[in-house]
């Protein structure tokens, strides 16, 4: 059972960050390491720790710093991993965030946080299709993953595709109808095609 998981939850201009622990349901988490990796230590899991505090805080800089140390001792915890990408990505440097990413899949290709985090650096480099690849596999692995469905849907958007966009807004409302974001996001869209009403 993980403690908290990082990922990196985009509003509709796939700026913001978000961070939460894995009893609440949006974005961000830690802690999803497999077993054999557990023989970090305690000094190892006080730096992650640590790291997870900074980046928390904001202190980017040094969270990535910590983090890069308990890499460098444990280079296959797909949980370091995925903090380093989602710090990458508030540092605005994407292609380190996906390579992060990338790293985190190999290891464990179940995380569908990785796979929607590498989609996010994706979109903001430009690279609308292949996020929207990188968006259906997260949601083929979590069907519920509403912060996918919004970041899909404005990936959509972006490549003039307004049905499809609109479906997935609704999809993610179908999981949990009190979106706000989702909700503004919908309503936008529908305002752009001029149904007032429904917006």
């Amino acid at each position: 059972q993980p403690e908290h998981i990082f990922f990196i939850g985009c509003c509709s201009n796939l700026k913001v960050i978000m961070l939460l622990l894995l009893p609440l349901l949006p974005p961000p988490w830690v802690l999803v390491g497999s077993g054999a990796d557990r023989s970090a230590g305690p000094n190892l899991e006080l730096l992650l720790k640590e790291a997870t505090e900074a980046y928390r805080a904001g202190d980017y800089s040094r969270a990535l710093a910590l983090c890069q140390a308990v890499s460098a001792a444990l280079p296959n915890r797909a949980d370091v991993l995925l903090l380093m990408g989602a710090i990458c990505y508030q540092l605005k440097d994407f292609q380190q965030c996906i390579a992060y990413n990338d790293r985190c899949i190999l290891i464990d290709p179940n995380l569908a946080e990785a796979h929607a985090n590498l989609a996010n650096a994706l979109q903001q480099l430009g690279n609308i299709d292949m996020a929207i690849v990188y968006y259906q596999s997260a949601l083929r692995l979590k069907p519920f993953f509403t912060d996918a469905y919004n970041n899909m849907a404005s990936a959509l958007v972006a490549k003039g595709l307004i049905p499809e966009a609109m479906d997935c807004y609704m999809q993610a409302l179908r999981v949990n109808p009190r979106l706000v974001d989702v909700h503004n996001n919908l309503g936008d869209l529908w305002r752009a095609q001029g149904v007032l009403g429904r917006a």
